[in-house]
């Protein structure tokens, strides 16, 4: 295991607000947030390519196994409210509409509209591309647009046109479609292209230097493509940086979040960067993870989507996982601290004792925040089962056979009498007058 750790404590957050209503907040790691998992046992499809929310928030989940909708409890198998035949179980590709409808690309072909239930398909030569449709996108012009082998073709309202050569779009397999600001933005072979709005032709960003794997766009509209040899970054000003990867194989998904953070995935798990503006090949192979060790239904992520309540989803080749804002944040703990014992410190601090002889610690904003920092120690070990604190400041600790009076990280050890010298203090309580401690000790009784 990675890590020889149990997570000993957890920190409420002031705010209880929804978790639904929360984006996932970038101070906080991976493993702070609430993660469940579907997998074959919990009714989900195994690899999963497509997910999308139509607007009466449904999940809908495109597999090898089928088109699947989630209602946030169980998976059910589309099947169509009129009498049509689907083209294929195996759905490659979603993009839920304005109007509350969703497109599908079926593998090996055919394209299918959903709406109310019902299914329209497309299978036609004179409706359909010519070749299997990857992606889906709207541009803010609302025009429709989907990425396929062979260029790029164009809903227009009854059929699915490609785009000829006057719209300067190469014959080759288009990665992925994304909307942005300034247009719309289309990796095709190994360019980047952007079609502004209104416009008719595309124009080039960007050669890609190597195979192109993935392209997102971040809230700035630079535009990341994940390659073979490493990360694209073009931006809205300004040249082109390309980096190359450092060890790790290509990122297969590429995630902004609505806070910015960065979510990747290949076949060794998740990461997650909170400051992409600053990150480099090297630090994002140092991020944030999530594997499989951690809960992650596979190490081999698929395909990520963030819905409309700013959860975020990740399809793995076993299942799927979710990731959503939680009110109780754990905090990693080393593993002498056990059976814990906490007092309130200065400035939302919390001291930490456990039951086994180890420095009093202090976690901070930083560590709720999920920092792997160093923890501040007391100056003396100490092994406690009661604590309370007194009007002048001073925080008591009850231990075995002993007290320990701590100010700040200064702790001193007032030995007890005889009596006790075997027994914990397991209750601590100021004298009713100020003066002195009222103790409870095992079966010895309550002493002052």
């Amino acid at each position: 295991m990675r890590r020889a750790w149990t997570l000993a404590i957890t920190v409420m957050l002031a705010t209880l607000a929804s978790p639904a209503t929360r984006a996932l907040d970038t101070d906080r790691g991976l493993r702070q947030f609430h993660h469940t998992a579907w997998t074959r046992a919990q009714g989900a499809p195994s690899q999963i390519s497509a997910i999308a929310q139509t607007r009466d928030g449904f999940l809908w989940v495109g597999s090898t196994q089928g088109l699947y909708w989630f209602d946030g409890m169980r998976f059910q198998r589309f099947e169509p409210a009129n009498d049509v035949q689907v083209p294929s179980h195996n759905s490659y590709a979603l993009h839920a509409t304005s109007d509350g409808g969703l497109w599908v690309s079926f593998r090996p072909s055919g394209l299918g509209f959903i709406r109310d239930g019902r299914l329209t398909v497309y299978t036609q030569p004179d409706q359909i591309p010519k070749t299997q449709v990857y992606s889906f996108a709207t541009s803010h012009d609302g025009r429709l647009f989907a990425g396929t082998h062979e260029g790029i073709a164009q809903w227009d309202g009854m059929r699915w046109a490609s785009l000829d050569a006057s719209w300067g779009v190469p014959n080759d397999r288009v990665r992925q479609l994304t909307a942005v600001q300034r247009g719309l933005v289309a990796v095709v072979g190994r360019e980047v292209l952007l079609l502004p709005p209104g416009a008719v032709r595309f124009t080039k960003l960007a050669d890609v230097p190597c195979e192109p794997v993935e392209m997102v766009a971040d809230a700035r509209a630079t535009v990341w493509v994940s390659c073979e040899g490493g990360m694209l970054r073009v931006p809205a000003n300004g040249p082109p940086v390309f980096e190359r990867a450092a060890t790790k194989p290509p990122y297969v998904e590429i995630l902004f979040d609505r806070d910015g953070a960065l979510w990747l995935g290949n076949d060794f798990g998740l990461y997650r960067v909170r400051d992409p503006a600053h990150a480099t090949a090297a630090s994002i192979e140092t991020a944030d993870t999530f594997t499989d060790e951690d809960g992650l239904t596979s190490d081999n992520v698929i395909h990520m989507f963030e819905d409309r309540e700013g959860n975020v989803w990740v399809a793995t080749s076993r299942g799927l996982d979710r990731f959503r804002s939680n009110p109780v944040v754990p905090v990693a703990l080393p593993e002498a601290y056990v059976s814990n014992t906490l007092a309130a410190g200065d400035e939302g601090a919390v001291w930490v004792a456990g039951m086994f002889t180890a420095p009093l610690v202090r976690v901070d904003a930083a560590h709720r925040a999920g920092a792997r920092t160093p923890f501040v120690e007391a100056s003396q070990p100490v092994q406690a089962r009661s604590t309370v604190r007194t009007r002048d400041g001073t925080t008591w600790w009850g231990g075995y056979g002993v007290l320990y009076r701590q100010h700040g990280d200064r702790v001193d050890v007032v030995q007890g009498p005889p009596e006790i010298a075997t027994s914990w203090i397991w209750d601590l309580s100021p004298a009713p007058d100020g003066h002195g401690l009222w103790a409870g000790i095992d079966d010895v009784g309550v002493w002052q």
